[in-house]
């Protein structure tokens, strides 16, 4: 990536809606500053449109403004702006956070823990969707988030299975035959699918008990 628009723009000084206006969408849009009044984007970002509408309405409030095409002739120049993307301060700051709110979770209870968990996924997916050059902070932050949604199904999805570092051993099917088949209310995706692993595996002609695994009789065989 060696293409980047730049915006280069003088806001008027007495307009501090604008001010804030451009500022905050310069900040949402993840551009880089080269130099005070000079604002970059790659060529290719999903918001690179934001630098000619800020162009336009900067202009139409009174203020300079210019969008160009910026193509760097260097690797060097190339790291060089790469370092005014850089999102590794942000990221260290949410992976402190997801850290906290893990350690947080069993004292709040299911429904602010999924609170927690969401609004962490949140500020990941925001950070992540302007991080043009991800890297070694991305991936962290990334393994954090793994580990608190791990955290809160571990937390609070009782009774789900878990994993176990304990080797497998072989078990006879004909002491799992001639048996009802019962689970427990509101089953998850891997229950549903072992009704069709005892119908194919285990017993073809399986008997079920109450709702969820009457399953087991439309089973595919």
């Amino acid at each position: 990536m060696t293409q980047f628009h730049a915006l280069v723009l003088s806001l008027p000084t007495r307009n501090s809606t604008i001010r804030m206006r451009v500022w905050r969408a310069l900040k949402e849009t993840g551009c880089g500053v080269l130099r005070d009044g000079v604002y970059l984007l790659p060529a290719d970002a999903p918001d690179a449109r934001v630098l000619p509408e800020m162009e336009a309405e900067i202009r139409s409030s009174g203020g300079f403004a210019m969008t160009v095409e910026l193509k760097l002739k260097s690797a060097e120049q190339l790291a060089q702006v790469r370092k005014l993307f850089d999102r590794g301060v942000d990221y260290a700051a949410l992976v402190k956070n997801i850290s906290l709110s893990k350690d947080s979770l069993p004292r709040l209870g299911p429904r602010k823990a999924q609170t927690a968990v969401e609004r962490m996924r949140r500020s990941f997916e925001r950070i992540s969707g302007i991080d043009f050059f991800p890297g070694q902070a991305n991936r962290q932050a990334a393994s954090a988030m793994s580990a608190l949604r791990g955290r809160f199904e571990e937390v609070y999805s009782g009774g789900e299975p878990r994993p176990s570092r304990m080797r497998l051993r072989n078990r006879n099917p004909t002491r799992y035959q001639n048996r009802v088949w019962a689970t427990r209310k509101d089953p998850w995706v891997d229950r549903l699918a072992s009704a069709w692993l005892i119908k194919r595996f285990i017993d073809r002609d399986a008997r079920s008990h109450g709702s969820i695994v009457r399953a087991i009789v439309r089973a595919t065989p």
